[in-house]
């Protein structure tokens, strides 16, 4: 028997999480009485910043990974429950999923009727939140007048995810235009003004069906007062608050005072992201709905006012003045033994050494522990003297010039570059603390744990190899970040003399957006490569390579998807590879991407007669995985810029 469902897709900003909980916390009485389904076969409970929600993220997972076998539980479970109809609900599948994936969904539940449901926001107030919630959980550091520009200027239509039309195609080209229903998310669009009582006036039940009267959570994930997230943002773009205490540095700066308000878009912004998008919503509901846009999405519903406007609020620096001010008082009073709620009810505390964070779970702010004596734990970046020296200097077209001479004399280079993780490992253990350092050992290697006498070795390894180095890129500015204290590590460690060349991080991505690597690699007689990708004859047929050779290593653990089935790399991958590395040609390029441990594969091809050149991410790229947000649009694609074309 034909089951109907329900893929209920987004967008985020639009209540997801109080349906999702509606539909789980009243799971048996919708199945008994409603023959409603929720199905639990890939529902996860996940919290988010001390909120629960029950949503269908390993379903996402499944997609990506096509997982058939998974995902044919999932439909066996709607097929074997006492029920008409079945709810599988993710704003991730909205997000997260491209045309190839949803084709790939779509052939998976082919046997069912299934109905595509988005809540659509007006994209100025989906914007607006979207920004906050992004800067909450630190994934993005971007000022808010750049994001604006995203919303306002029509080059950008072809990447946001707030262009509805653009994300829903895909959907009713895999299911069916007739089988996607578009709902506004505004109060005056809602059934009973409700957003649950609207959700399930899709099911055809009645005002006065027992459903409507459940008990309706409140909604979930209020947005936070702008001047908060503004300081936020500035943190993030910082580098200065590790991932891992995010949540808490968070909550307890949002406990430590009372934050203004203000409206982040002035009214001639918002009529800007409106006309933005005026034609596409047109045809989103002209398509969808079978309606016209209704006012409440266009500039109908904007209160009167003069665009000239001057937005309130106070500038970034007051706003960080007061909060820190605030935090030495609570700090103060903690000293003294007085008593204070923020300490009580959240048990934070924070140490002000560049604003190095830390948590009283982790008693680092304690003196003694059992009447022993402790010392603090090193703060994360560290503080160190400034200036911090080793400024890039050097623009990748000048590295590319270098190379082509190299090569063309036959002459031996290695050309490396040091992110965070390079910075963690570097500076271990006079710097890093453990828990930093062990946490990128897990990124690296993931569950393929090193003994004492192999962490030690592994970071000389590495530091020998940034020592040999005669290019390194690294990221510049004034500020000490978990990014730029590798510059002063270059210093302390003597890795690199004040003539060393030095250029950008992001020296593979330009190499790339500038077509720099055609010139290193096209008719080369022999090239190598060391990389877990599979990509040697993607690139010998692009730049007509004669011969490529390609060392494989495994995976880096954060970035497979078999986490558990990833081979150990160090020490044994990397002893075979010390072990069989030849270099048949002097002054022939390697294009090497293996993290802390391809810095070291680039000695060994520079001491071989070799060009070692770190690409780093860019094989993932080439091989079509968007590993890396800079690779990605906003729809979750990899960016033309990084693919290549055979």
């Amino acid at each position: 028997m034909k089951k109907q469902i329900l893929l209920h897709i987004g967008t985020g900003k639009t209540g997801t999480g109080s349906i999702q909980n509606f539909l789980f916390d009243n799971r048996d009485v919708l199945l008994k009485q409603h023959r409603l389904l929720y199905p639990v076969t890939g529902l996860a409970r996940v919290e988010h910043f001390g909120e629960e929600i029950h949503a269908h993220y390993p379903v996402v997972a499944w997609v990506l990974g096509r997982n058939r076998k998974k995902l044919e539980l999932l439909v066996r479970e709607i097929e074997h429950a006492a029920a008409d109809v079945a709810v599988i609900s993710c704003e991730n599948l909205y997000h997260g999923l491209v045309a190839g994936d949803i084709g790939f969904l779509a052939e998976c539940l082919a046997r069912h009727e299934t109905r595509v449901i988005c809540y659509v926001r007006r994209q100025d107030l989906y914007m607006e939140s979207a920004w906050k919630q992004q800067v909450k959980i630190g994934e993005l550091r971007t000022p808010f007048p750049v994001f604006l520009k995203r919303h306002t200027s029509p080059e950008y239509l072809a990447e946001v995810h707030a262009n509805y039309y653009r994300m829903l195609k895909p959907w009713a080209e895999a299911f069916g235009q007739q089988n996607i229903q578009v709902r506004v998310f505004d109060r005056t669009q809602w059934r009973n003004r409700n957003l649950i009582d609207d959700f399930l006036g899709l099911f055809d039940l009645p005002d006065d069906a027992a459903a409507c009267s459940l008990p309706k959570p409140v909604m979930t994930n209020v947005a936070m007062p702008s001047e908060l997230v503004r300081l936020i943002c500035k943190i993030n773009a910082m580098g200065l608050v590790p991932r891992s205490e995010q949540k808490a540095f968070v909550s307890y700066l949002r406990d430590l005072r009372d934050y203004n308000n203000p409206p982040l878009l002035t009214l001639a912004d918002r009529r800007s992201i409106i006309h933005n998008y005026t034609a596409s919503n047109e045809t989103m509901f002209r398509e969808f709905t079978g309606k016209r846009t209704p006012p409440c999405f266009t500039e109908a519903a904007l209160p009167a006012g003069n665009d000239d406007q001057k937005l309130p609020g106070g500038t970034l620096e007051n706003i960080a003045v007061k909060s820190l001010v605030r935090a030495w008082v609570v700090a103060s009073q903690s000293a003294l033994g007085e008593t204070s709620p923020i300490l009580d009810t959240r048990q934070h505390s924070t140490r002000w050494g560049l604003f190095s964070w830390t948590r009283l779970s982790r008693r680092q702010a304690a003196r003694t522990v059992h009447g022993a004596a402790i010392a603090p734990a090193k703060p994360w970046p560290p503080v160190v003297p400034l200036p911090l020296g080793f400024e890039p200097n050097l623009k990748p077209k000048d590295v590319a010039a270098l190379i082509k001479q190299h090569q063309a004399d036959s002459k031996p280079m290695s050309i490396i570059r040091l992110g965070d993780g390079e910075s963690a490992v570097i500076g271990y253990p006079d710097f890093t603390p453990a828990s930093e350092f062990e946490h990128f050992l897990r990124v690296f290697f993931g569950t393929n744990a090193l003994t004492k006498e192999q962490k030690s070795k592994f970071v000389c390894f590495v530091r020998e190899a940034v020592r040999a180095a005669d290019i390194i890129g690294v990221t510049g500015g004034a500020e000490v970040t978990k990014f730029t204290v590798v510059r002063n590590f270059l210093a302390h460690y003597q890795l690199a003399a004040m003539s060393t060349h030095i250029t950008q991080l992001a020296l593979h991505r330009s190499l790339q957006e500038h077509g720099l690597y055609d010139e290193l690699l096209r008719n080369q007689d022999v090239v190598g490569l060391i990389t877990c990708r599979d990509v040697g004859q993607l690139l010998k047929r692009t730049f007509n390579i004669r011969e490529v050779i390609t060392y494989k290593v495994p995976e880096e653990v954060a970035h497979a998807r078999d986490k558990s089935n990833v081979a150990r790399h160090f020490p044994d991958r990397f002893e075979e590879i010390r072990e069989t590395l030849a270099v048949p040609q002097p002054g022939m390029l390697f294009l090497i991407g293996a993290g802390p441990l391809g810095k070291v594969y680039c000695q060994w091809v520079k001491q071989r007669g070799g060009i070692g050149l770190d690409v780093g991410s860019m094989f993932d790229a080439w091989a079509g995985l968007a590993t890396r947000r800079y690779m990605r649009t906003d729809a979750g694609n990899l960016d033309a810029r990084y693919q290549l074309k055979s």
